[in-house]
């Protein structure tokens, strides 16, 4: 196309034409984020559980080559209850997050 042909079409117009596409392109971008948002999400909660177990393995290793220890490290429970796991703003954060679970 040459500069001033009667097929070619001013940006204005082009932007016009394309505005009822921008909602549907939000949302997908939207979609987008989101789904990496939970690719990292899990990837960090998994790296992050290994290191958890590995900590709490070494630190029941040292417990028990110390005289009098406790036969076990924790609470008796594997797992934090599932509400604390993620304490709201209301409640004392990550100390009661991590308490043990009677």
């Amino acid at each position: 196309m040459k500069a001033g042909d009667a097929s070619e079409v001013p940006a204005t117009d082009y932007l016009l034409s394309a505005a009822p596409l921008m909602p549907r392109l939000a949302g997908y971008m939207q979609r987008q984020l989101d789904a990496e948002r939970g690719v990292i999400a899990k990837e960090l909660h998994d790296e992050l559980g290994g290191f958890l177990v590995a900590a709490k393995m070494d630190v029941s290793h040292a417990l028990r080559q110390l005289p009098h220890a406790p036969a076990r490290f924790g609470s008796g429970s594997p797992r934090c209850s599932t509400p604390s796991m993620r304490p709201s703003r209301s409640n004392a954060g990550w100390s009661s997050a991590c308490s043990p679970v009677y």
